[in-house]
């Protein structure tokens, strides 16, 4: 009889894997497009947006680093239904998605102020 295999579930600091993600733009960029959209996207759909933003990496590294911000409870898989092809969208209850929420929200409020001419 096979020996069930040992499933180590590792537990992710939610400010630490904010904290990645932040101060990698590759990261940063593919977490704002997620959460930018309201419907699931395939990773080419995600790799036109990169493009239009002046990043151009290949389908499969956007799966790749998807499947990193699976593992750190930020993006959710999804079968498409009607093609079975894999969707990405974000988790809406997990902490880290809302330190990283924060955090852009922060910056972009900060950009809006400098434009104004009102400094913090």
């Amino acid at each position: 009889m096979p020996r069930k295999r040992k499933v180590r579930r590792v537990k992710y600091e939610p400010v630490l894997v904010a904290q990645r993600v932040l101060n990698n733009p590759l990261y940063l960029a593919i977490t704002r497009i997620l959460l930018e959209n309201n419907t699931p996207l395939q990773a080419g759909e995600i790799r036109r947006e990169l493009i239009k933003q002046g990043i151009d990496i290949s389908v499969g590294y956007i799966s790749n680093i998807l499947r990193k911000l699976e593992k750190w409870y930020i993006a959710r898989p999804y079968k498409n239904p009607m093609n079975g092809k894999l969707l990405w969208a974000i988790r809406e209850s997990s902490k880290a998605v809302e330190i990283i929420t924060e955090e852009i929200r922060k910056q972009e409020t900060n950009i809006i102020l400098k434009t104004w001419g009102i400094e913090q």
